[in-house]
């Protein structure tokens, strides 16, 4: 087990070295301890961490600011690290640098330590001393700086390890240290096979960007000693900062169901760069894979940190001879800011190597999620004939395209320094200490990663590379507790339009109100290419007294089993006056592929009465008008417009075209209710032989520019003379604005 701490060291000290008691300059005394040379020149311990455990690994940078008049020679000096016990151990440089430090300049030397099972990191001491001292030793000690650091609460045992870069691609010309923390797991159904998923955090415990080099490979073993080899996908950042932490995914094949009931498994991150197989980090994975409940959420991280992914429910219904499910997913962005919405999809898996797409329904259409708000999904698929639906889970993933790939990761480790002028030596030590070393070094390669499909009792390393989908599991929901219904359309109760609807009585919903369903409509939008139904529901206060507009909710049930949720039109008023009617309009999101013969039923809830639940105040049968582009008289609920003649020309002047339409309208309010100004509005579109729109133009029936009675002249501009021709026609649309855009309704053809 290991446990990562840091600490600044930001106190003022006194202190007496060989050189006597020497007061501190000004930079030091703001504030950190100095190990001094000469009254100018001094060392100060800048960073430090430990990886505390059976492998404790303690890393920490110096720095020289040498105040003299001439060269120092950081050769001179050794380097070690003493516990609280007094032992003593080895420090080494973590790469090549300059080991000459300028007059008036100063310069940072990273080291590390290995201190084997360290209990504790208190008490413990960067010690420096001067080569070919007077001592018995041959060194003669200069001083000692405080690196204690304060012990953060422990980490579940053996889920991260610290591993050294350098031990993975001997090639790289310094020691990048990363401790790598295991997440979690998931496991996938995928073309019949099993694959597991396991997400890796790797932290950068250097000063330093820090790649994964390729050498670094990835592989399952399992209690029976049997190796899964896997790979990264890629899909993140391949650069980790200084400090930062990028999660990865290793793909691979799932184990044997007697491997894992075992549960001694383990994911091992391994190099064989120096021709042994050397495991460098050990993480087990038993127990890491886990379900999410229905109502529990998951944290996104990565590029879609800040969202949160909620399980929010799923309901099962029976059909023919399968098992519709439906499992809604709710995208909550918890942040102040916009942030982008990923690409999800969903699979339900069932039975050992079964799966099956579902269908996504969405309730926007919008990339985004606003700050404090959500988007909801709904994923539905038909299971075959004696699944139970409990035993399903449905499996979300966050697309993110293609990349090429290959058995691995690789990276870069460099640094730099000043060669000219400089005597050199290898930078470690035996036990008393280390010594520097000069010069300047570089190392870089490339990043990819594969998904690898094999599976083995050996060890094999995999070099060919592939192109793969980047596509990694975010949540796996449980499906335990799934709402089971009946078949709903089959126990809606039977409704004609314009009918008052028998509501179940509702504390939040006066008893005096009553609902009416008074237009429902199919629409479509050619700009966006999704189907939108509209419906208009009439709320009546039959009472004395003002009633506040109730929170209805409204949800479109298909006899495929899919349900659409209504969205609401935004309202300007508050409350219904007695004796008067409001109108509010509902827009649902459609599939695509829904068929002429598919039925539907209307379900009425209240939101409030039994939040955060939904309460069913009734099911109705309900059916899309058809619309008759021939009728002289159209509906607009509320309004009636009857087109009573009208006559169009194409019109020539200054060089212009254009195109006059003149009619004589008779509009009339069929209905004694109320609508707010951003109601239905009618659009007139020009169009040509081909259905190609040349011009349009918008109307209302509210406001100062309302369409009233009488004659009317519309002229359409901005008409090239190649699309004038004799085939033009007036295509009129009822629009409805939805939170997801413009939709319409062609309601007449003039010709």
């Amino acid at each position: 087990m290991k446990k990562i701490w840091n600490k600044s060291l930001l106190y003022a000290l006194a202190v007496t070295t060989a050189l006597g008691s020497i007061a501190l300059p000004s930079s030091a005394r703001a504030g950190k301890e100095g190990v001094f040379l000469a009254n100018d020149t001094y060392f100060t311990l800048e960073r430090v961490s430990v990886a505390s455990g059976s492998s404790s690994l303690m890393q920490f940078t110096l720095k020289l600011h040498n105040g003299s008049s001439s060269v120092i020679d950081f050769n001179r000096y050794g380097v070690r690290v003493l516990d609280a016990a007094g032992n003593r151990y080895p420090a080494r440089l973590t790469g090549k640098l300059s080991a000459r430090v300028q007059p008036g300049a100063d310069q940072e030397f990273p080291f590390y330590s290995e201190l084997g099972n360290l209990p504790s990191a208190e008490g413990l001491k960067v010690d420096l001393f001067e080569w070919n001292g007077s001592g018995t030793d041959g060194i003669r000690d200069i001083g000692a700086l405080n690196a204690s650091v304060d012990v953060p609460a422990a980490a579940e045992p053996g889920t991260q390890a610290v591993i050294s870069l350098q031990d993975a691609d001997t090639s790289l010309d310094s020691e990048g240290f990363v401790t790598v923390k295991r997440g979690d797991a998931y496991e996938t159904v995928e073309s019949g096979k099993r694959y597991l998923y396991v997400d890796l955090a790797f932290k950068n415990d250097s000063g330093s960007d820090l790649t994964l080099p390729s050498a670094l490979q990835y592989r399952l073993r399992d209690a029976q000693g049997y190796s899964y080899e896997g790979s990264l996908l890629t899909g993140d950042s391949s650069v980790l900062p200084p400090g930062g932490t990028v999660v990865r995914t290793v793909r691979m094949l799932a184990p044997t169901v007697e491997a894992a009931a075992s549960g001694a498994m383990s994911l091992q991150l391994w190099t064989d760069a120096s021709g042994d197989e050397e495991v460098l980090a050990s993480l087990p994975v038993a127990g890491a894979s886990a379900a999410t409940a229905l109502g529990g959420e998951r944290a996104l991280t990565g590029s879609n940190e800040g969202l949160t992914l909620v399980a929010e429910k799923a309901a099962a219904a029976p059909q023919d001879d399968e098992t519709l499910v439906q499992t809604t997913i709710t995208v909550r962005n918890d942040t102040d800011s916009v942030l982008a919405l990923p690409d999800l999809t969903g699979t339900y898996q069932f039975g050992y190597s079964a799966s099956e797409e579902a269908t996504l329904v969405r309730t926007t259409s919008e990339s985004y999620v606003q700050p404090k708000s959500s988007v909801t999904l709904q994923y539905s698929a038909l299971l075959p004939e004696g699944i139970d639906p409990e035993s399903a889970n449905l499996v979300v993933r966050a697309q993110t395209g293609t990349a090429s790939s290959t058995s691995g990761t690789s990276g870069t480790s460099s640094s730099s320094g000043t060669t000219s002028g400089t005597s050199t030596s290898s930078g470690t030590t035996a036990s008393t200490g280390t010594s520097s070393s000069t010069g300047t070094g570089t190392s870089t390669a490339s990043t990819s990663s594969s998904s690898s499909t094999s599976s083995t009792s050996t060890t094999t390393k995999a070099t060919t590379s592939s192109t793969v989908s980047v596509d990694r599991p975010v949540m796996i929901a449980s499906l335990k507790g799934i709402t089971r219904q009946a078949n709903t359309l089959q126990t809606a109760k039977a409704y004609t339009l314009g009918e008052v609807m028998p509501l179940e009585a509702t504390s939040s919903i006066a008893s005096k109100l009553t609902t009416t369903l008074v237009e429902l409509h199919e629409h479509e939008s050619e700009e966006f290419g999704y189907r939108t139904a509209i419906a208009k529901i009439k709320l009546t206060n039959n009472g004395t007294t003002a009633v506040s507009l109730p929170d209805v909710g409204l949800e479109l049930l298909a006899s495929s089993g899919l349900s659409y949720p209504g969205t609401r039109q935004t309202t300007t008023a508050s409350t219904i006056a007695p004796g008067t009617s409001y109108v509010v309009s509902y827009s649902f999101l459609l599939a695509d592929d829904a068929g002429e013969e598919e039925t539907y039923a209307l379900q009425v809830t209240d939101a409030k009465a039994a939040a955060p639940a939904k309460l069913t105040l009734g099911t109705y049968q309900v059916a899309f008008q058809k619309d008759d582009t021939s009728s002289d008289k159209i509906s607009f609920y509320p309004f009636e417009v009857g087109f009573d003649w009208y006559t169009g020309g194409w019109l020539y002047s200054s060089g212009d075209y254009s195109y006059v339409l003149n009619m004589s309208l008779t509009v009339e309010r069929k209905d004694n209710v109320i609508i707010d100004s951003g109601f239905s509005g009618i659009e007139f579109a020009l169009v040509d032989s081909t259905g190609r729109v040349l011009s349009t133009s918008t109307g209302t029936f509210m406001g100062t520019q309302k369409l009233n009675s009488g004659k009317h002249k519309i002229t359409f501009t901005d008409i090239q003379s190649e699309q004038i021709e004799s085939g033009t026609s007036i295509h009129v649309y009822e629009t409805v604005t939805t939170p997801e855009g413009t939709a319409k309704r062609l309601v007449k053809i003039l010709k």
